[in-house]
């Protein structure tokens, strides 16, 4: 099956996620928080950096459109917050069981900048390979996108290669960059990394 024929499949909606957490974690998403989400893309041009086979403007449905049979869309809560900041899909890749694919990763408005993507990609990591008995985790990005490119290489992806696509909702070919995360390469991070804090009670 082809990556493109893979990102037509839909997943059924899972439970909802649970409400304010005194540390950061992630939580199934919920579809009363599609509306939500779809707010935060705040242009045209920042959906096509997100979401390139979607076209303007989102909303809620496409949101929920986005969920994939065998992928798991989650939402952020950063420490002491009841309403999530952050949504983020891992999607299993159907050329492998142990191959998945991080997709979707956005940040509220409001909460960019301050690390809320980093702490979001680490706690998807954690779920892709200690959960999931993940082998790699991957991901596109655009080369131009340098916010998003930062964030990931300081979560522990690395650069493989480029691919070109094509997208039903802009004429032309555009680059990518294809990076990666495998199990070594996490494991030798966390072994390295400091502690992280505890929260307390």
């Amino acid at each position: 099956m082809s990556l493109i024929a893979w990102f037509s499949r839909t997943k059924i909606a899972p439970a909802p996620p649970p409400r304010g957490r005194a540390c950061p974690g992630l939580a199934p998403f919920e579809l009363a928080h599609a509306k939500r989400v779809a707010r935060w893309v705040q242009s045209d041009d920042e959906l096509f950096a997100l979401a390139p086979r979607t076209f303007p403007p989102l909303s809620p449905r496409k949101v929920i459109a986005w969920r994939r049979e065998d992928g798991y869309p989650m939402l952020y809560f950063d420490g002491g917050e009841t309403d999530p900041c952050g949504y983020v899909e891992l999607n299993r890749l159907p050329v492998g069981r142990a191959q998945w694919w991080l997709g979707h990763c956005l940040v509220a408005p409001h909460r960019r900048g301050n690390g809320v993507g980093r702490r979001m990609i680490d706690l998807v990591l954690d779920e892709a390979f200690r959960r999931h008995n993940a082998h790699t985790v991957s991901l596109v990005v655009f080369p131009d996108n340098f916010g998003a490119i930062r964030c990931y290489r300081r979560a522990g992806f690395s650069e493989r290669g480029e691919v070109f696509r094509r997208f039903p909702t802009r004429a032309g070919q555009y680059r990518m960059l294809y990076m990666s995360i495998d199990r070594h390469e996490y494991e030798f991070r966390r072994e390295t990394a400091a502690p992280p804090l505890r929260c307390q009670g």
